[in-house]
């Protein structure tokens, strides 16, 4: 029979299934690490080592050698099993809508971008980030306010107790899609969102699927038909085109603009790190993105929300949190050994080339600024000599009679 290897996660999962859990582990670490032909240093050992170290914490063992007991109990089901997780066919998609709860009126207009949805081969996981059961309730009866056919296709997941990052891995664990999205109950979607991703997952499947999303200003009121009004326009700030190098820097793909293809995520292992107060999504992209691929729609499909006041993250998250949340994320991916798309060449070249316009244009503007600076003094010197006092009545009647001279008409013979 054909030899297998197995990851530790495999071989728990393998026999937990059958009723056995470990009681013990000691495993043998590999005498040398070492690729063939390959320095330690070598950067593709580097990637390939790290690629590894993303499926589970035994990358450096040869054997694994495990102690297993029979458990008295069989193996409990999921809770999605238990509590009548559908039966139908996998969708494409799982949309995983993430709400406390606490915007009613928000996530009614959220929903109703999904139910107007011109593809419908999804499925909604609409996680409610509470322990009242009050609010989970309310956003139950929301839902039971739709056609049966859309309320056929949420589920509506309580989940409490942890950060941001809490609903998005319960989401993961829940998803039964073929790629996962995002969607936080403030955000709009157009009646293409599902549609655009599933047409570029067809032609490119297993990649990041990345479309464009709109921003716009919004601010917090206590109307009747809505909870929030607009501070302006729709703008575009983020690129059309995936730029792996800019990404690197900061995140300009907000949740709502990008689907995550599944297998991907769970091969890799890849959770939203419930200990980073912000920057979670940006986080899990950047960790797939360089395996899988980044493939641009170019279509604008998403609505992104920025509060103005106390309702946005940047102010219930201090930029204390902001700025350890972004370091975490650039010292985790600076461990890495990055695989770079075709084009980066290019991209760092006319990077390269613009910062090199940009020191030639400040070069000249300080020399500019030291010319300006030497002739400043020069005046000053002029002005403070007793040339200058001594010359003053001179100049003051030379302007005078110039002045006269502008001044008086035209005389005949002029």
């Amino acid at each position: 029979e054909p030899l297998s290897g197995w990851t530790a996660r495999q071989l728990e999962n393998e026999l937990r299934t059958r009723g056995w859990v470990q009681i013990g582990s000691s495993d043998i670490e590999e005498v040398s690490r070492e690729i063939p032909d390959l320095g330690r240093q070598a950067p593709l050992t580097m990637f390939l080592r790290g690629l590894r170290a993303l499926a589970d914490a035994t990358g450096d063992k040869s054997t694994l050698l495990r102690s297993f007991a029979l458990s008295a109990s069989l193996p409990s089901r999921r809770a999605a099993d238990v509590d009548g997780a559908p039966s139908s066919p996998a969708p494409f998609i799982s949309v995983a809508v993430r709400t406390q709860g606490r915007r009613q009126p928000m996530l009614l207009e959220a929903l109703t971008c999904l139910a107007a949805q011109t593809d419908d081969d999804f499925e909604v996981l609409l996680v409610v980030h509470s322990s009242d059961e009050e609010t989970v309730d309310a956003v139950i009866a929301l839902v039971d306010r739709f056609d049966p056919q859309f309320r056929d296709q949420v589920r509506v997941i309580p989940v409490s107790g942890g950060g941001r990052s809490r609903p998005l891995n319960t989401a993961l664990d829940f998803s039964r899609g073929t790629y996962l999205t995002f969607l936080d109950d403030d955000d709009l979607v157009t009646a293409s969102w599902v549609e655009t991703f599933h047409g570029a997952a067809m032609a490119s499947a297993g990649s990041v699927i990345r479309s464009v999303s709109a921003e716009r200003r919004v601010q917090r009121t206590r109307g009747q038909l809505s909870d929030y009004e607009p501070r302006g326009g729709l703008t575009f700030p983020y690129p059309a085109k995936f730029d792996l190098i800019g990404h690197l820097i900061d995140n300009s793909s907000p949740i709502c603009s990008v689907a995550l293809p599944l297998a991907a995520i769970r091969r890799l292992s890849v959770r939203f790190d419930d200990q980073l107060d912000a920057l979670e999504d940006w986080d899990v992209l950047m960790r797939v993105a360089p395996f899988a691929g980044v493939v641009d729609t170019g279509e604008p499909t998403s609505i992104y929300h920025r509060w103005d006041g106390d309702e946005s993250s940047s102010s219930t998250v201090s930029p204390t949190a902001w700025l350890a949340a972004r370091h975490t994320i650039r010292k985790r991916l600076d461990h890495l050994a990055l695989l770079c798309p075709p084009g980066t060449v290019s991209a760092l070249v006319e990077r390269h080339r613009t910062d090199e316009d940009w020191e030639r244009r400040r070069a000249e503007l300080m020399t500019l600024h030291a010319t300006v600076a030497d002739l400043s003094a020069q005046l000053h010197e002029i002005r403070s000599s007793e040339w200058w006092r001594v010359t003053m009545p001179i100049r003051a009647l030379g302007t005078k009679v110039r002045r006269g001279s502008r001044m008086r008409p035209p005389q005949s013979g002029d």
